[in-house]
């Protein structure tokens, strides 16, 4: 019978310190849901439902688009197709991470403290696997593309334009070794972030959603070379199609909008307890960040479509792609589990002072 009773929701002065979110007075469901009562709690009216949805439809709408990716370059592909799709494996790994553990940490962590933290881990995990995957899709579909990538055009070009501004060996000297130390970066900053942001949710850090938004723009630097291709040589990007550079601009446009509402708290800053159920930030920060990935995925696509004949270089293999994905997935929750252990301890402590 227990289990079947609609849960109560409480007031914000009803609830543990460590649970509280800023600005939100009111729909919270307190410590102690069973899992089954969780699961009903996503058609309740509580300040956590459009949190969920707003990450569990999405995933949906992600998977209908790479199965469409999928099927439409095995259908276009020349050459070894599944080779040069290897890549967007990768990228949908990290995609459907993100959405799942969201909506997962989102739905149950009002089963207890301890849960709540490990809902959270996971969710700063999955995000941070994300990042890398995104390198890897940068990595095989974009950067080929690039002009100042290519050492052999760049050479020319910066000895005809500005040779005393850079010097075109040291351009091909730094190509070479961002090119061999691309994917070690992208591996490297998903373990900083997930460690930053667990830490941060250890400590109970005061500009704790300042550290969990500004410590994922590491990953984002991999995409500087886009961003210095599209300012140097526009409005003559014959490479790039304007399609690919729109949705570049509007994906970390997106990616803005995400990082303001979510590090501002707008706008329940403004007006406390209005916003509880609809519209606060963190609802907002999933819609905007659900946009991003939309039209990165778009992005990737029209990267794609630049090379049907296939990948320039070496082409991918699984264990530069996916399997790059299953050794950062191991280490992430391997970390996890170290910070796991801290917050049990924690939890036991707390137990014994009462």
């Amino acid at each position: 019978m227990e289990e079947r009773r609609k849960p109560s929701l409480v007031l914000s002065s009803q609830m543990p310190v460590q649970a509280l979110e800023r600005f939100i007075t009111s729909g919270y469901r307190s410590p102690g849901y069973s899992a089954a009562q969780c699961l009903r709690s996503a058609f309740m009216c509580t300040n956590e439902t459009l949190n969920f949805w707003t990450h569990f439809l999405p995933l949906f709408v992600c998977l209908a688009k790479f199965w469409q990716l999928l099927l439409l370059q095995q259908q276009q592909q020349q050459g070894d197709a599944q080779q040069q799709l290897w890549p967007l494996c990768a990228y949908a790994i990290g995609v459907c991470f993100v959405f799942t553990f969201s909506s997962v940490a989102h739905l149950f962590n009002a089963m207890s403290l301890r849960v709540r933290d490990l809902c959270y881990y996971f969710d700063y995990g999955a995000v941070s696997i994300y990042g890398a995957g995104a390198s890897i899709a940068y990595y095989h579909y974009v950067n080929p593309s690039l002009k100042v990538l290519d050492r052999g055009f760049m050479s020319e070009w910066l000895r005809e334009r500005s040779p005393r501004l850079l010097d075109p060996n040291a351009h091909g000297v730094f190509c070479a070794l961002l090119d061999r130390l691309f994917k070690p970066l992208a591996f490297a900053f998903s373990v900083v972030c997930t460690v930053a942001c667990c830490l941060s949710r250890l400590k109970r850090c005061k500009h704790r959603y300042a550290i969990r938004t500004l410590v994922f723009l590491l990953p984002q630097t991999l995409t500087l070379p886009v961003t210095a291709d599209l300012l140097v040589f526009w409005p003559d990007v014959r490479h790039i199609t304007a399609a690919f550079a729109a949705n570049f601009v509007r994906h970390f446009t997106w990616l803005f909008l995400a990082a303001l509402f979510n590090i501002s708290k707008l706008p329940e800053r403004c007006l406390p307890g209005a916003f509880d159920i609809v519209g606060h930030s963190h609802q907002w920060f999933h819609l905007f960040t659900f946009l991003a990935i939309l039209d990165e995925m778009y992005m990737i696509e029209e990267a794609m479509s630049a090379h049907l004949g296939g990948l320039p270089g070496a082409a991918p293999d699984f264990a530069s792609t996916v399997g790059f994905m299953l050794a950062l997935i191991g280490c992430t929750w391997a970390i996890i589990y170290v910070f796991s252990r801290f917050t049990g301890r924690r939890a036991d402590a707390g137990d014994k002072d009462k």
